[in-house]
């Protein structure tokens, strides 16, 4: 799998959602669900508001450098109710800058000036009352509010109330109206803006999504620069350049993005637009481990169970491997299973082993689930079950995996776990026969062969012409529906 297929697989669990699998109509702007450069719709944000308040960047004076003689000046300005002083007051309390934080009369003093029309103000008691921040949280009110403030040319207005008419917060969903919004904001330099116009172009003109793409990724907005990384890496809309992509990757990476480190390693791994290093690809599949990414705990896991990049230490690969895993990540649940199944460098528990391999196997790794159904047969880790054992095995072996399908075979010979079935045994025992079990040696192979072959025809003396017939019939056409497996799931 190349770095951008990887990438792909990984981005619906990220901001920029299906990026190249969109096919609704640009003129809606139907892109991604996630939120662009970690803004928010409201409901699920935390309950801070952004540090850059339209404004207060405008002037030379911030709550971080003020000093005590111009505090005072506003707060006079502000009790004789100047809107942008009582605005300001706000950031002060909200803020904490040589006055007690206080949230509460942070809000009393941004509802005066925005009742007065201070756009910044209505952004602000917007944003506020998305999150719940001193005031009950209330969508139709953050609504009220940015749009209040997005109609005076607010762009972060703008932006936000985009996104609550994508999300259908606080106003009836609309796509053609958070089209218009992002436009607006877009057109002013906003970047998280620029960003959702730029995926609106994806269904059609691509290059124009490449030209709004990178206004947001010269911005710092992360999720343009992956997208425009993408999009380089592609040659989506733009001449194929894997160094540019690197450079666009790591711009965001060195900023925190999580997806960014983990592509970034990927790159470092695969010596796509960067040196091969695998122990620069190790630092940066940690950056992004260390922040929850599975896909990077995973990858992880393997750099120190192989010793690749980093010291081999199978009890770290253990850590990692259980993180990605409680996740959710299958990939992680089986080797976890591996590991405590048989593993030498580290403690068994076959009872956790089989919990796991369970869990991926339902997720539909192959191989676990053959192991779990090995597992059924012997009784180890789980109570002895050939009925449960022959559910797994067929599970596995309807994935293509040779050492289920063979085994699967010699269960249905022999009626274990339910009826002896000839036709179904040749069947897989015919599959197998065409097949090379798992980490064989070519001596192993050929023996392997032999006896897939010898209980294919053992089956087959027991059916008639026709049955004979028709299961190899249909053993054909499976193998012309299903090329061979890597092995690896």
């Amino acid at each position: 799998m190349s770095v951008s297929q990887r990438i792909l697989h990984f981005l619906p669990k990220c901001a920029l959602a299906s990026l190249f699998a969109l096919v609704l109509p640009c003129s809606l702007l139907q892109s991604a669900t996630g939120q662009a450069g970690g803004d928010s719709s409201g409901v699920s944000a935390p309950k801070t508001l952004p540090k850059d308040f339209t404004g207060w960047d405008q002037s030379s004076a911030s709550p971080v450098n003020l000093s005590d003689e111009q505090i005072a000046a506003i707060r006079k300005a502000a009790d004789h109710g100047d809107p942008q002083a009582e605005y300001r007051m706000g950031l002060l309390c909200y803020a904490g800058k040589n006055l007690s934080r206080d949230y509460e009369q942070a809000m009393v003093w941004w509802r005066n000036a925005a009742e007065k029309g201070n756009a910044d103000a209505q952004y602000a008691l917007g944003s506020a009352y998305s999150i719940g921040l001193a005031l009950p949280q209330d969508s139709d009110q953050a609504a009220i509010w940015l749009r209040k403030s997005a109609e005076q040319g607010n762009a972060r207005a703008q932006y936000k109330l985009g996104l609550m008419y994508w999300n259908g917060n606080g106003v009836p969903r609309d796509y053609s109206q958070a089209a218009i919004w992002f436009r607006k904001a877009a057109e002013q330099g906003n970047p998280d803006a620029e960003y959702r116009v730029g995926l609106s172009y994806l269904v059609g003109e691509k290059d124009q999504a490449v030209v709004w793409f990178r206004k947001a990724a010269e911005q710092g907005n992360t999720a343009a620069q992956i997208a425009l990384g993408l999009a380089y890496q592609s040659g989506l809309g733009i001449t194929k350049d894997d160094g540019q992509a690197a450079n666009w990757y790591m711009k965001a990476a060195v900023q925190g993005d999580a997806v960014a480190q983990y592509t970034v390693g990927l790159l470092y791994t695969e010596g796509e637009g960067l040196p091969v290093d695998h122990s620069a690809a190790v630092h940066w599949f940690r950056e992004s481990a260390d922040k929850g990414n599975p896909d990077a705990q995973v990858v992880l896991g393997w750099a120190y169970y192989k010793g690749d990049g980093i010291a081999q230490d199978k009890a770290q690969a253990a850590i990692w491997f259980r993180k990605a895993a409680e996740q959710g990540n299958a990939e992680a649940q089986q080797k976890l299973g591996d590991i405590l199944s048989y593993d030498a460098d580290n403690p068994k528990d076959y009872v956790q082993a089989a919990s796991w391999y369970r869990k991926a196997a339902e997720q539909g790794r192959s191989w676990a689930a053959y192991n779990l159904a090995m597992m059924c047969l012997e009784g180890r880790g789980v109570p002895q079950n050939y009925s449960e054992a022959r559910t797994y095995l067929r599970l596995a072996a309807e994935q293509g995996n040779v050492n289920a399908q063979f085994s699967l075979g010699g269960l249905l010979i022999a009626g274990l776990g339910g009826d002896q079935d000839f036709v179904e045994a040749y069947f897989w025992y015919d599959l197998a026969a065409a097949g090379k079990l798992q980490d064989d040696s070519a001596e192993e192979a050929v023996k392997d062969h032999e006896e897939a072959v010898r209980q294919r025809d053992l089956a087959a003396s027991h059916l008639t012409p026709e049955q004979l017939f028709s299961a190899q019939a249909r053993a054909s056409k499976w193998s012309e529906e299903h090329p061979p497996s890597s092995g690896k799931q």
